[in-house]
């Protein structure tokens, strides 16, 4: 079940990150994401925003708004100063590996328990120092429960992103949204994912 996760997780930003370069907001984000990041305000939000996010199935996200745009701020803010060449395409491309190879992690940890399970039916004493290199790989290869917040915040982020920037080119049921607004909506989604993004790297 966390490789099919990741997988989803995986698929979904890597379909978000296709849509913003396809349609123009990746390149804006790389140039100016900083700045749209750090001046999030929700009156600045088209008004049919929290209706989207309803309608997308992030309800808790819809009805604090605030909270969302207070994290997205302070992520921006932790930034600034550490990478001047801060660019969330590059930072979304580098988690789509990072998500590929923590399905090969999950895999391998599979892999090591059913070795475990082989060598402890045998006899245990024999095979000691096989059973302690396969617990020192798995320790190296399991990640910490903070983790999957993480990546709760990039699957959300990318949800809002995408469905934000279709309903910009009118391809949602909630008409066109104007292109100032619908750019600060993709950098809410983003800015959601760039959070997620430093909560896995914190880890």
């Amino acid at each position: 079940m966390l490789v099919q996760t990741l997988g989803r997780a995986r698929d979904g930003l890597k379909s978000n990150l296709r849509v913003l370069n396809d349609l123009g907001f990746g390149a804006v984000l790389d140039s100016d994401y900083l700045t749209l990041a750090r001046g999030m305000r929700v009156e600045l939000l088209p008004s049919q925003e929290a209706e989207v996010l309803q309608r997308l199935s992030f309800p808790d996200a819809a009805a604090d708004l605030p909270a969302l745009l207070y994290m997205v701020r302070r992520n921006a803010e932790s930034v600034v100063g550490r990478n001047t060449n801060f660019l969330p395409t590059a930072e979304m491309s580098r988690l789509v590996e990072t998500f590929d190879q923590a399905r090969q992690d999950h895999n391998r940890l599979q892999s090591i328990e059913e070795e475990m399970i082989v060598l402890r039916r045998d006899k245990e004493e024999e095979h000691k120092d096989a059973i302690n290199r396969l617990n020192a790989e798995a320790v190296s290869k399991k990640k910490p429960r903070r983790w999957w917040k993480g990546i709760g915040q990039i699957v959300q982020g990318a949800g809002i992103s995408l469905g934000d920037a279709a309903i910009a080119v009118g391809l949602g049921s909630g008409g066109v949204a104007p292109a100032w607004g619908a750019l600060i909506s993709v950098t809410v989604g983003v800015g959601t994912v760039m959070a997620g993004i430093g909560d896995l790297r914190n880890e």
